[in-house]
């Protein structure tokens, strides 16, 4: 990987603004990361809270948020709302929007009053689908991040969801050898 870097620095121009000075190729990788290093901090610390500020962007994780949707076709109203219900885990819709939730709305006229952020769209070239995104509903779960009402359900684990209780629960205990 190194190689081809060089290799890459090698073809561009190097200098340093209008300045006769020229980075090394060799030393490109050290500058780039040098240069990643400086703009982490400045982006975690100003952009990111400054853009919050401008959006009023409540949400710090898309784990935070749960998804409605809405379709007026029926047959993709009928394979969302299977999504939803999944036996394979991975399978989930709110798993492919990265979410803690989605619902499928049956009607147009059952959109939630609390929705902060909504879009219309047309897909197939005549399918009308909405999309309403709000606050997603339970506590969060300490080992997974996702929003659930369940977490609080079990008393040996209660800052654990549903599936990751299921887990835990299923780990055994290491046996112990006998010493004489």
């Amino acid at each position: 990987m190194q190689i081809y870097v060089v290799f890459q620095a090698k073809q561009i121009d190097r200098r340093v603004g209008g300045s006769k000075f020229e980075v090394p190729s060799a030393s490109f990788v050290t500058v780039s990361m040098m240069a990643v290093t400086i703009f982490l901090p400045i982006y975690d610390r100003i952009i990111v809270p400054t853009l919050r500020r401008i959006t009023k962007n409540d949400f710090r994780s898309s784990l935070e948020a749960m998804v409605y949707l809405h379709t007026s076709d029926p047959g993709l109203s009928a394979r969302l709302l299977a999504m939803c219900s999944s036996d394979h885990d991975a399978d989930n819709l709110h798993r492919l929007f990265i979410t803690s939730q989605a619902k499928i709305l049956s009607s147009a006229s059952h959109k939630p009053p609390d929705v902060t952020h909504s879009a219309d769209c047309v897909i197939q070239e005549n399918n009308e689908v909405w999309i309403g995104v709000v606050k997603a509903d339970g506590l969060k779960c300490e080992r997974c991040f996702h929003y659930t009402p369940k977490v609080g359900s079990y008393p040996e684990h209660p800052t654990l969801c549903s599936r990751c209780y299921d887990v835990v629960a299923a780990k055994t205990q290491p046996a112990v050898a006998a010493v004489s």
